[in-house]
């Protein structure tokens, strides 16, 4: 039986302060403890370890296809699982402090630091395993069993960013603002459906950029309210407006592996050597056909791990423009009809996904999907129109 851990206290502390009688600038801070809840499908291997209940077995065989071996009379090893008595909840430390500066009289330019320290979290796949192939002899260390999954929620990360905004609200027709950020992002393998660790005993040796790290990331939107059109009527030349956001930001972490299991661990998690001297990206770079030098790279000799860093490179910018346009017709004193015309992706720039990583991969440094909207914007060029009426 899990213990909860019954002490979290989470803090928060915050300031504002204006220095100067006309208020225009003021500086602010804060600093928190954010802890996060136990994840209920955490617990829910470990009745599997008793003998009447647990179901979970591995079988190796040395060829599969048609027809399928008959495995009626095979008795596999037991998969385990294990979780501490005294579970350690993840949390996070947060820390900000911007200054605020009025500019004229209707914009505002804002400078901030940005930070955070996430602790006790889960290594990739919800554990680590305890019980991994001896390539010296080709068995687990505990050959009496299989997988040993351990959730031990011991690993750390690290965010910290300079973020710059410059805005002006709406004033002779025009509003906009721009919103920069520059950051860097590090954790030890945290994502719960990340490639696992190359060497399960050294889950320190995963730490390097996050696999959501964006190095930079541009934001700028506008709204402007057109003025009356000459020579045309009330009804048709006024009470038009233009909108657009536009996003761009730098790609985002690349691992490479090497597809290969060189240490024998029973895992093709490794990743491969560098080759001194040799760029990581090809002198016919191309993207996003070929984005990667496969010659920057070698397969480890058995029984060692490559010493190429986690996540070394970085996977292709995304772009993206959006448009719009509104207009308002008076029907009557309280009724009027509001039509829109949105284009997202209004130039149908092309939002390519990660190269791929594998070097046994024939596709090696090419990428051949796009985004999705998890990741980014997600879309080709989308067109949509609509009338409301309001009454």
């Amino acid at each position: 039986m899990m213990k909860m851990p019954k002490t979290n206290f989470g803090p928060r502390f915050g300031f504002a302060f204006a220095p100067t009688e006309s208020k225009r600038t003021v500086f602010r801070g804060g600093f928190g403890l954010y802890f996060a809840n136990l994840n209920p499908a955490l617990p829910q291997f470990i009745p599997a370890n008793l003998l009447d209940v647990g179901q979970n077995r591995f079988l190796l065989f040395p060829s599969s296809g048609f027809p399928f071996p008959d495995i009626s009379s095979a008795v596999g090893a037991q998969a385990l699982f294990a979780q501490q008595r005294d579970w350690q909840g993840s949390y996070t430390e947060q820390w900000n402090f911007n200054i605020q500066q009025a500019v004229g009289q209707t914009m505002t330019l804002e400078v901030g630091y940005v930070g955070n320290r996430g602790l006790h979290l889960l290594p990739s796949g919800l554990g680590q395993e305890l019980n991994p192939v001896n390539p010296a002899t080709g068995q687990r260390r505990y050959p009496s069993f299989s997988t040993i999954t351990n959730e031990l929620p011991a690993l750390n990360s690290n965010y910290n960013a300079l973020q710059v905004s410059f805005g002006r609200r709406l004033a002779n027709r025009l509003s906009f603002g721009t919103h920069y950020t520059w950051s860097h992002s590090f954790d030890e393998n945290t994502l719960t459906f990340a490639p696992a660790a190359q060497n399960p005993d050294d889950l320190r040796g995963e730490y390097g950029p996050a696999d959501y790290d964006v190095r930079h990331n541009l934001v700028f939107y506008y709204s402007y309210q057109l003025p009356a059109a000459p020579g045309l009527p009330g009804w048709l030349g006024e009470g038009w407006q233009v909108n657009g956001i536009t996003g761009m930001r730098s790609g985002f972490p690349v691992n490479v592996v090497c597809g290969c299991d060189s240490r024998g661990i029973g895992a093709a998690t490794g990743r491969p050597n560098i080759v001194p001297g040799v760029s990581l990206r090809p002198a016919n770079l191309d993207f996003p056909s070929n984005q990667v030098n496969r010659n920057a790279f070698s397969t480890p000799a058995p029984g060692t791990f490559g010493n190429a860093g986690r996540n070394l490179l970085s996977g292709p910018s995304a772009y993206n423009w959006d448009f719009s346009l509104l207009k308002s017709f008076q029907v009557k004193e309280h009724q009027s009809l509001k039509f829109r015309a949105e284009m997202f992706n209004i130039f149908n720039t092309p939002q390519f996904a990660n190269p791929v990583g594998n070097l046994a991969s024939p596709a090696f440094g090419g990428s051949f999907a796009t985004i999705g909207t998890g990741s980014g914007f997600g879309s080709n060029r989308q067109i949509q129109f609509a009338l409301k009426y309001l009454f």
